[in-house]
């Protein structure tokens, strides 16, 4: 699913903000000292852009170019190298960090799936680390979501599987 929309753009950071997801993928990549980073499926660049640290070589990939625009210019946006494509447009850099993020593995069908794993293997050195998440339904988290009218409070608790994978 490609974000063209530039309204739809706009509001994309307001519904999936920052949060303890993307603490998880910043961690991961320092804990594995990261120096070549891919983000297949970047967006809005808010999690790509906080990757790109001094010392550290960052490309997002996103189908969107409203997305990809709008990540160009968020601030540090320069940082970053931004390719509008799938998969098949991961250049062969050697990463040694790829993440997947939010629902970027879900808008996948088994076969685009398979190519993107595929693509992605072919672009990272051995012993990268590829890291994504996605909604597991026999979780039923959604027995756990609730509104702030319902519970009387407006704190959330987000439930996800988090999945990393060394190559």
């Amino acid at each position: 699913m490609a974000y063209e929309d530039s309204r739809l753009v706009d509001l994309y950071d307001i519904d999936d903000p920052d949060g303890p997801d993307h603490d998880f993928y910043r961690s991961l990549a320092d804990e594995i000292g990261a120096s070549s980073i891919l983000d297949l499926g970047c967006g809005t660049g808010m999690l790509t852009v906080s990757l790109a640290l001094a010392g550290r070589d960052v490309i997002g990939v996103d189908p969107s170019g409203a997305m990809l625009a709008f990540a160009h210019a968020r601030p540090g946006g320069d940082r970053v190298d931004w390719i509008k494509g799938d998969s098949t447009a991961i250049p062969n850099a050697d990463f040694d960090y790829a993440v997947m993020t939010g629902n970027v593995a879900q808008h996948l069908g088994q076969e685009e799936w398979r190519r993107a794993l595929g693509d992605l293997r072919h672009g990272m050195r051995a012993g990268s680390t590829l890291a994504f998440e996605t909604r597991n339904p026999l979780a039923r988290a959604w027995d756990c979501w609730s509104s702030p009218e319902q519970s009387g409070s407006s704190d959330f608790r987000w439930g996800w599987v988090m999945c990393g994978a060394a190559w």
